[in-house]
């Protein structure tokens, strides 16, 4: 991606000091999960690589486009944060009524994203 922007003008855009995007170019430390959405909508498009078929998937999908912790996606839902990791790594089935709540989510979150790498 080469939009012509300079570091400062990044991190300006993503509300990060200089110092964060250089470690993030360089693999030195990753972007914590609060700042996915603003790189998401910066870069254009959804950059992660994992499968998104899945429930399990659409679940960490969802958490990185909103830029949820476990938590915070278990309190929309009104579970707890063990619940969100175990459905994430798919290891417990969520109840037909959580699954259409994250799909509910899910939908809305489509409405702003952008398209698979």
């Amino acid at each position: 991606m080469d939009k012509g922007l300079l570091q400062r003008d990044v991190a300006r855009m993503l509300g990060v000091c200089e110092d964060s995007i250089t470690n993030w170019e360089t693999n030195f430390a990753q972007p914590q999960i609060q700042h996915y959405p603003a790189i998401i909508a910066l870069l254009g498009y959804y950059p992660f690589e994992h499968e998104t078929e899945s429930f399990a998937g659409k679940i960490k999908q969802l958490r990185f486009s909103k830029g949820y912790r476990y938590k915070q996606l278990g309190e929309v839902l009104g579970v707890n944060a063990s619940t969100v990791r175990g459905w994430e790594q798919a290891l417990n089935v969520p109840t037909k009524r959580h699954r259409f709540q994250a799909a509910a989510l899910t939908q809305q979150s489509k409405k702003k994203q952008y398209p698979s790498k």
